[in-house]
């Protein structure tokens, strides 16, 4: 699991993408993912008099760098039960309060955040308020501006090559990324997050014999946490190495049995190895965790039920599951298959309607903003295509959804080779079968049983 994203929530066929990938929650984690190593071992850097409210800071920034996060919800509500004013505890919170069920809690901690005297914090504090703000409110170019002075002011700073590099692997610069993580362990060796920071990151370059080594290397240090186990079983996932990514999510849960994002890592990896029974007994172990119980888990659900009528041709109970998530997380493909089954059906026009959903969606998180497409609309457009008999174009479309999306994590990735296999289908059919074939060994040496079993299920 990233820990700039607290998780691999985004974009893959069917699913409906676990928690949010918004500017907001990009923002906040790479400014809460940033400071851990300082508030460890720098206390005295944060405003707060009350001696127990600190070592409850301490702990929540602990169990954030970990990815337990109801462990640190709990600790950074209760330091602010104790020191209702302290800023750094706000931010933090802000982080845990994931997904849409806790929009308006972190607007009204945004809200106190907006009004809260800057004067007696400290420099740190007042910078993280600033260029926290400065992103919710879309000003990027002014919040760049505040990190590059912060880091010019204080070079060897953990907490600023943290956030730095976290800002770099958001925005998807990848090889500034990992020269800034890999600075950040050159400053404090003991920031062993930072190897599974470079183990994404390499997955996002599609280097994945580094990648696993770079997971493999933060498993080794830290046996004793869940995410490295849960980060490994990403990359076996999208690798086509099941067994072995059954065995990795199956530790992190033995590890921490309320390690939620192991539960829907194997729901994943039913689906895409055409085992739903082994999908549905990690989401029924998951309804005996209350932390585990909640929104996430109706989405995984939601995607097993995706799956499972895709496998059995049941396009009609495809649509009727649209209804049970009026609302999926912006950005998110959870709609790829309910599209799909539109067309089969030949209602041309609810498909064209759930892309124009989707434009919506996005442009209303932009502010107005243009933007680009997202890979999921391109993907969208692409099937509507082929659909519609014009191979060449829904190619084109397909290349498009391509190249805006990495293999940084078991979700994109399992989305990216799905739109590949698409990909590979329409060249075929518009006579390019030199080009169709290339590309279908490309998803083969990434994931030689990915069509076999995912695609061959669906009948796609």
């Amino acid at each position: 699991m990233t820990t700039e994203s607290a998780g691999r929530r985004a974009a893959q066929p069917g699913a409906g993408g676990y928690v949010r990938r918004i500017v907001l929650a990009l923002a906040v984690a790479a400014v809460v993912g940033a400071v851990a190593w300082s508030v460890l071992h720098r206390p005295a850097e944060w405003t707060t008099a009350n001696p127990q409210a600190l070592a409850e800071l301490q702990l929540g920034v602990e169990a954030l760098e970990k990815v337990y996060l109801a462990d640190a919800r709990r600790r950074f509500e209760k330091v602010l039960d104790l020191d209702p004013g302290c800023v750094a505890a706000r931010i933090f919170l802000i982080e845990v309060l994931d997904g849409p069920e806790n929009r308006a809690k972190r607007n009204e901690i945004l809200e106190q955040l907006r009004t809260t005297d800057l004067g007696p914090l400290t420099a740190r504090e007042r910078f993280m308020v600033r260029y926290l703000l400065a992103l919710v409110d879309n000003h990027r170019d002014e919040a760049d501006a505040m990190l590059d002075a912060f880091v010019a002011s204080y070079p060897k700073d953990p907490f600023a090559l943290r956030l730095r590099a976290n800002r770099s692997f958001s925005l998807g610069r990848l090889d500034e990324a990992q020269r800034e993580y890999e600075r950040l362990l050159e400053v404090a060796p003991n920031y062993v997050v930072a190897y599974n920071q470079l183990g994404y990151t390499a997955m996002a370059r599609g280097q994945f014999a580094e990648a696993e080594r770079m997971l493999r290397k933060y498993r080794f240090i830290a046996p004793d946490q869940a995410n490295p186990h849960d980060s490994l079983g990403e990359l076996l996932l999208l690798l086509g190495r099941y067994p072995e990514a059954e065995q990795e999510f199956n530790q992190a849960l033995q590890v921490r049995s309320d390690f939620c994002a192991s539960y829907f890592g194997l729901a994943l990896l039913g689906a895409v190895s055409g085992r739903l029974e082994l999908a549905d007994a990690a989401l029924e172990r998951a309804a005996t965790v209350p932390a585990c119980a909640g929104p996430d888990r109706q989405r995984a659900l939601l995607m097993v039920a995706r799956f499972r009528a895709a496998v059995n041709r049941d396009w009609q109970r495809l649509v009727e599951l649209a209804s049970e998530d009026p609302s999926p997380e912006v950005g998110s493909c959870s709609r790829v298959l309910t599209h799909r089954a539109y067309l089969t059906l030949g209602r041309t026009a609810d498909a064209v309607a759930v892309e124009e959903e989707l434009a919506r969606q996005l442009a209303e998180r932009a502010k107005g903003g243009s933007g680009e497409p997202s890979p999921c609309a391109l993907h969208m457009a692409g099937v509507r295509l082929l659909f519609a008999n014009r191979p060449a174009e829904a190619a084109t479309s397909f290349r498009e959804a391509d190249g805006a999306v990495t293999y940084r994590g078991a979700y994109p990735g399992t989305f990216k080779l799905f739109n590949l296999v698409q990909l590979a289908d329409a060249l075929r059919r518009a006579g390019e079968t030199t080009q169709a074939e290339e590309v279908s060994e490309r998803v083969r040496s990434i994931n030689p049983s990915f069509a076999r079993e995912l695609l061959d299920a669906l009948g796609l």
